[in-house]
């Protein structure tokens, strides 16, 4: 016995609003990186390609590769609460770009995954404002779209497209940006 005597014990609650808050602020150093991390969790989905463009007045970016099921989008921020394991490394990413999205003003993100008959759509409008509903996309793709607000600042633009592709020079999968190939390194397997 060394003289110390248990007091109390507990657990301690986080404000989840704030600490997404606090989140959404230092992910990237810029918002306009948003579509970045979406980019790796497409990867980290199997995506055998990345299609990014400017659709009507939004920014879509869409992907094949293992859909999200309605339970991973009806907290789409959990994981980052979670420890950080492989398993859980898409869905950190797919919230890092929501996150940093919203520091845009967007009028909404859409989010539609699934197979045609189980589709899921994830409606983002703020922090406090998601929803998860059945899809009517017919798509087995997983689409991404971004619809601007009154504020938010071109999400698209040849300088922008530049960027990405500058940004994304090694992915392994090929990204294709307003329907062209983006160039990109071929980084030979490794040996066995």
């Amino acid at each position: 016995d060394d003289g110390v005597v248990h007091v109390e014990s507990g657990s301690f609650r986080v404000d989840r609003r704030r600490a997404l808050d606090k989140l959404m602020r230092f992910q990237l150093p810029q918002a306009e990186m948003f579509m970045l991390p979406w980019v790796r969790c497409a990867v980290a989905s199997g995506a055998t390609y990345v299609k990014l463009a400017p659709v009507q007045d939004a920014l879509e970016l869409r992907f094949d590769g293992r859909p999200f099921t309605r339970q991973e989008l009806a907290d789409p921020y959990s994981c980052l609460f979670d420890k950080h394991k492989p398993e859980n490394r898409r869905n950190r990413e797919l919230a890092i770009g929501l996150l940093s999205v919203l520091r845009l003003k967007p009028q909404f993100v859409t989010l539609n995954s699934g197979a045609p008959a189980s589709r899921s759509r994830l409606r983002v409008e703020s922090l406090e404002s998601d929803r998860v509903d059945p899809s009517e996309d017919p798509g087995s793709d997983t689409v991404i779209k971004v619809v601007p607000g009154p504020a938010t600042p071109g999400l698209w633009d040849p300088e922008r497209a530049e960027w990405v592709e500058s940004l994304c020079r090694v992915c392994r999968v090929p990204i294709w940006l307003s329907g062209l190939e983006s160039a990109r390194v071929k980084i030979p397997p490794h040996p066995p």
